[in-house]
């Protein structure tokens, strides 16, 4: 079973999950005709061939006392590694994402969830302070929601 060959069925588990990823397979299967069973077979075998690649949540950072969210556009200097830098900021605290940049005008980009203007101006200057950081350019955002991976649980574990 490849993605080209996903048949209507799947389709269907696939837009209700899209939905509600945590809604039951009972439910799903009662609003598509089939068995709950088959939802899981289906479901099992989409995670089998990494066409799911994971559930994920919305969190509403506002009601974990977060008023935004900051995105780091990181260039480094020359012949620094971007997977070290990844590897620190993966483990720095609000860091949602961190991805190495293939084509454009940074190395890497970052999104970082924060409280108040000095907790995004100290996180930026964190960074900055790292070594091999040449340029850090900082957007902000007043947007709250973010979809969250098991991975990136620290905002919530606090």
């Amino acid at each position: 079973m490849s993605v080209k060959f996903l048949d209507p069925l799947d389709l269907k588990v696939l837009r209700a999950l899209a939905k509600d990823a945590q809604e039951s397979f009972s439910s799903i299967a009662k609003k598509i005709g089939v068995s709950p069973k088959t939802v899981q077979t289906r479901f099992n075998r989409m995670v089998e061939k990494r066409i799911i690649m994971q559930c994920s949540i919305i969190v509403d950072l506002s009601k974990l006392g977060y008023k935004g969210r900051a995105y780091l556009m990181i260039t480094l200097k020359e012949g620094y590694g971007k997977e070290k830098l990844l590897a620190i900021l993966g483990k720095m605290e609000n860091m949602f994402v961190g991805i190495e940049v293939i084509a454009g005008t940074c190395d890497v980009f970052a999104v970082v969830a924060f409280k108040n203007f000095q907790d995004i101006f100290n996180y930026v200057l964190s960074v900055k302070n790292l070594p091999g950081i040449a340029q850090i350019d900082v957007d902000l955002t007043d947007d709250i929601l973010f979809p969250m991976a098991s991975s990136y649980n620290v905002l919530v574990s606090k």
